[in-house]
């Protein structure tokens, strides 16, 4: 009869100890899945922040010349928290954040608009790599050289007789922050050259 207790305790025990370790991995499996969705979300931030500086309000190098809040656009670098890299305004609250001009989006299925039964909220910030606003200062601003290649035939298919030249382009750094459900946050830091 003693053995039996014995075996029944070890049995009530293991049984417990499984099933909380089942619900430690669904809770856990939980939380991987709101990240993948986070991530996804400020992937798609991160295409509308590029369509707009490629086609959209910020496709003339005159328009980039200027901040444009409507836009979350600084043509200025904007300051940095030093543990992060990202910027401060990004990290700070929604009412700094509104307070400076800039909106924050509540991303749909369609890339715009509103759904709110989502919980999801996007900020995205665009800041020139350029210490303060107007024409491009090639000294002072972030540039990289971009190789390409020259668009003559090639008739010998060889590259050493293909003729390739170098230009600069102006540094653009594009952070977005995502707020999900449950405190959930994701952070994505993309630069663009144009």
């Amino acid at each position: 009869m003693v053995i039996t207790l014995v075996v029944l305790v070890v049995l009530l025990i293991g049984a417990m100890a499984l099933l909380r370790s089942s619900d430690s991995s669904t809770a856990l499996a939980g939380q991987l899945g709101f990240r993948r969705d986070l991530k996804n979300q400020a992937e798609r931030a991160l295409t509308l922040a590029i369509r707009s500086l490629k086609s959209g309000d910020l496709a003339t190098a005159t328009a980039r010349q200027s901040s444009a809040a409507s836009a979350n656009y600084s043509a200025a670098r904007l300051e940095t928290d030093g543990a992060t890299g990202l910027p401060s305004l990004l990290l700070g609250s929604d009412s700094a954040f509104t307070g400076a001009g800039y909106h924050i989006a509540i991303v749909d299925a369609d890339g715009g608009g509103a759904n709110a039964e989502s919980g999801v909220t996007v900020r995205y910030l665009i800041d020139r790599q350029c210490p303060e606003a107007g024409a491009v200062d090639e000294t002072s601003c972030s540039r990289t050289s971009v190789l390409r290649q020259n668009s003559g035939q090639d008739t010998n298919s060889q590259m050493a007789s293909t003729a390739f030249r170098s230009s600069q382009h102006t540094i653009y750094r594009i952070s977005v922050r995502v707020d999900g459900p449950r405190g959930t946050q994701a952070f994505v830091q993309s630069a663009v050259a144009l």
